[in-house]
């Protein structure tokens, strides 16, 4: 139980010391930054355990695998999804 506690913390110290702190102008300037980083979090953002298991990178290319399994389940296709995210949340840089 020892062992566990002590790595709790030093994951949670290293959290607490890891998290960049941004401050924001106005409620706009923060929404501009979330929706960027909806993007980036969608669309470039590579996720480990993703590419382990699908052999994929990032969610849009779940999506993608998915559709191509099983486009019925779906009400759009990953190309409107990412047409219309871009357009709501901005553009990739």
């Amino acid at each position: 139980m020892l062992a566990f506690f002590r790595y709790f913390w030093i994951k949670i110290k290293t959290k607490d010391a890891t998290i960049k702190v941004l401050t924001y102008k106005d409620e706009a300037e923060l929404k501009a930054d979330l929706d960027k980083f909806l993007v980036y979090y969608n669309l470039n953002r590579r996720h480990g355990s993703l590419k382990r298991k699908l052999k994929v990178r990032t969610p849009f290319e779940v999506l993608q695998c998915w559709y191509r399994i099983n486009p019925e389940v779906f009400r759009k296709s990953p190309d409107m999804f990412r047409a219309e995210l871009l357009k709501n949340h901005g553009t990739t840089s």
